[in-house]
C-alpha cells in the first residue's frame, strides 16, 4: 500500500516524550536493550515493543494490535485500545491504572 509505513526505532534507551500519531495503516515499532518510555500514541497500524528494560507508555490506541514486551523488567501503561489484540509480557510486573479495549 502506497500509505503504510513504519516508525522503527532501535536503540539502547528510547525516549519518545511527546505524542506519537500516524496515519493510513502506519505502524510503530520501537525495540531497545535498555528500557523505553513512550508518551501517548495513537496509530492506524500495528504498536510493538521490545524493551530488555522497563517498559513505559501513556495512552496507546492502535487500529490493529497493541503488543508490549519487557524480557527484565516491568510494563507500566496508563491505558490501551486496540483493533483486535492487546498483548502485553512483562519480565517482571504489569501495572495499569486504566482499562484496555478493544474496539
Amino acid at each position: 500500500d502506497a500509505g503504510v509505513g513504519v516508525i522503527d526505532l532501535r536503540g539502547a534507551n528510547i525516549t519518545l516524550s511527546g505524542a506519537v500519531t500516524t496515519e493510513a495503516g502506519a505502524h510503530l515499532r520501537l525495540q531497545s536493550t535498555g528500557a523505553t518510555t513512550l508518551g501517548a500514541a495513537t496509530v492506524a497500524g500495528d504498536i510493538s515493543i521490545d524493551a530488555a528494560g522497563d517498559l513505559t507508555a501513556g495512552d496507546l490506541a492502535a487500529g490493529r494490535d497493541v503488543a508490549l514486551r519487557s524480557s527484565a523488567g516491568g510494563v507500566s501503561i496508563a491505558s490501551a485500545k486496540a483493533g483486535d489484540d492487546v498483548v502485553l509480557r512483562p519480565g517482571d510486573l504489569i501495572f495499569v491504572p486504566e482499562r484496555l479495549i478493544r474496539f
